[in-house]
């Protein structure tokens, strides 16, 4: 997934990266210790418009999750970017977003921890579009994104390609219960699921 960073420093290290590796091969089970909730969010009827562009190819949005969370969806050039835990009106805001061309799915699954009152991660299914004629593929990808806490933090922890991991929905639930709550947004890795170059090509940093 492309980043770019409006604010922070950029390091990355690997060191969460390979405690969840472990941690995913240990604990199969440890995703039932924490609690989903599922929103289904339509851009145009349940958000505000921020802007939009010129000829009408951009546009952003701010949307509420459980609890009011606010989250701001941007849309440019045919691909999508969302941050987590963000408004509009906070400096931590960036923009993710795979290289081809790619749209979210509508459904929202917001991950808590120990404390049910505040979220600590989202998954969410996105589509990615690659090659064209009989080259051309779609991707549905799992994107884990850590939910920024007091505006601060919002970026990407893990990508599982649903095509090819079984029990794709379960790994992602690990990969957040394990390291969205302390993951450090541009100096960790994020997790690949299965981790080699067919999937980091699409999702490179």
């Amino acid at each position: 997934m492309q980043s770019q960073r409006l604010s922070a420093n950029g390091v990355i290290r690997a060191s969460t990266t390979l405690a969840l590796g472990a941690w995913i091969c240990l604990l199969p089970l440890a995703a039932q210790a924490a609690d989903s909730r599922y929103q289904k969010i339509d851009l145009e009827a349940d958000c505000e418009t921020l802007s939009t562009g010129v000829e009408g190819d951009s546009a952003s949005f701010l949307c509420h999750g459980p609890g009011r969370m606010p989250f701001v969806e941007d849309y440019g050039d045919l691909r999508s970017s969302v941050t987590y835990g963000i408004s509009e009106q906070q400096s931590e805001r960036i923009w993710q977003s795979f290289g081809p061309f790619n749209e979210p799915a509508e459904t929202i699954e917001w991950r808590y921890g120990d404390s049910a009152s505040r979220p600590i991660a989202t998954i969410r299914r996105w589509s990615v579009q690659t090659g064209s004629g009989p080259e051309e593929r779609d991707w549905s990808i799992l994107v884990v994104s850590r939910v920024a806490q007091d505006g601060i933090g919002a970026c990407t922890t893990g990508y599982v390609d649903a095509r090819r991991m079984e029990n794709a929905n379960v790994i992602a639930r690990i990969i957040a219960d394990a390291g969205a709550k302390n993951f450090r947004c541009w100096e960790d890795e994020p997790v690949y699921r299965p981790d080699d170059e067919e999937l980091r090509g699409i999702v490179s940093r």
